[in-house]
């Protein structure tokens, strides 16, 4: 970094020190979070995971051929039909998912926003449901139709019941997303390569995003006189000044009033717990299949202690050991397949020049 950058990045933090709106909202932040410490170890853990070495194809991620509105529709309701197959104990989910098609949008033109959502609300005794699922010509599209319809099965969704623990709100749709990649590996087995992709920059945006989370962490400590600009340049400057797009991205966000979302550390945990169940399902898929039906049926009155529990963990420590202490082999495993994929594929081509 030159020496212009760096009085540059001197002065955008000696400007967000002296913001007293943005002062306001980290000490509410850090006030209505009595679990922020515990939840910066938690980002710290995963945001030391080296992903250097991890380069994305972005090619294989992004389709010339994306997926149509009806396809998507018909292989959210497969997939559940799939997991009802698998185990038909407890909640149909098929069942709950053709119900709830009738939320369903894909028009881009009337969202203000692209990302893909389910969003429930209760007014005046009015209820009002959405579930709005982009299509984007990536491979995940249609795993992403099957996470939305996951929170539409929840009871914050169908019966507009609050959650007992926030945390527990992304739990059973990221299980969903770990699973269905492998369903439609079966659909559609010439995308198998792509699914391996994105399964890839799943992994390596989780520790991005426990990056940013801990940042944000750390700036609010900052700003609160927790912690001096010189600590988190010894702890922390190798994460954050060798490569400055995170830092000047939270900056930007300072400095554009848009700091409301700091501290989103909503899917850091539920990665962790997808990674175990992805395992689980391949060698028990019933027993996996049931416990996920469990976990939707209850996430509103459980909290994140009671999944951990009954995945087989004794705690949240254990989980994150499990997704930190694996995550090079499960990274180095996804990326040896496809290898083995691509030299597969150039087989069969240079068989085919031949033979012609």
């Amino acid at each position: 970094m030159d020496k212009n950058n760096i009085l540059t990045l001197s002065e955008r933090i000696n400007r967000m020190l002296h913001d007293d709106e943005f002062r306001k909202h980290c000490a509410r932040c850090r006030n209505s979070n009595p679990n922020f410490e515990y939840e910066m170890a938690v980002a710290e853990k995963i945001a030391q995971l080296d992903i250097y070495q991890l380069v994305i194809d972005n090619n294989l991620i992004c389709m010339e051929t994306p997926f149509s509105a009806e396809e998507v529709d018909f292989q959210v309701l497969e997939f559940y039909k799939t997991l009802d197959d698998i185990c038909p104990d407890g909640i149909q989910l098929k069942q709950i998912a053709e119900a709830n098609m009738q939320y369903l949008s894909h028009d881009v033109t009337k969202e203000k926003n692209s990302r893909s959502y389910c969003y429930s609300t209760k007014n005046n005794g009015n209820e009002f449901r959405k579930i709005f699922a982009n299509i984007e010509g990536r491979i995940n599209d249609i795993s992403i139709a099957c996470h939305e319809f996951c929170h539409s099965m929840s009871k914050s969704f169908t019966k507009m019941k609050p959650f007992k623990d926030e945390n527990m709100r992304e739990v059973g749709p990221v299980i969903v997303d770990a699973l269905s990649a492998e369903f439609f590996k079966e659909q559609y087995p010439n995308l198998e390569i792509n699914l391996l992709e994105s399964a890839i920059h799943t992994q390596i945006q989780n520790v991005i995003k426990a990056r940013e989370v801990l940042l944000d962490g750390l700036v609010i400590k900052l700003i609160l006189g927790e912690t001096s600009i010189d600590e988190l340049k010894k702890n922390y400057g190798d994460l954050y000044l060798k490569n400055t797009r995170i830092l000047n991205r939270c900056l930007d966000n300072i400095e554009n009033k848009q700091f409301t979302n700091m501290f989103e550390k909503k899917y850091l945990l539920p990665q962790a717990i997808s990674q175990i169940m992805l395992e689980k399902f391949k060698i028990d898929p019933i027993t996996s299949v049931r416990l996920l039906k469990t976990i939707i049926e209850n996430d509103t009155d459980w909290t994140i202690y009671d999944t951990v529990k009954n995945i087989g963990f004794t705690n949240i420590e254990n989980v994150l050991d499990n997704y930190v202490g694996n995550f090079e082999k499960r990274t180095q495993n996804l990326i040896y397949k496809k290898q083995q994929l691509q030299e597969k594929s150039q087989n069969c081509n240079d068989v085919l020049t031949c033979q012609q």
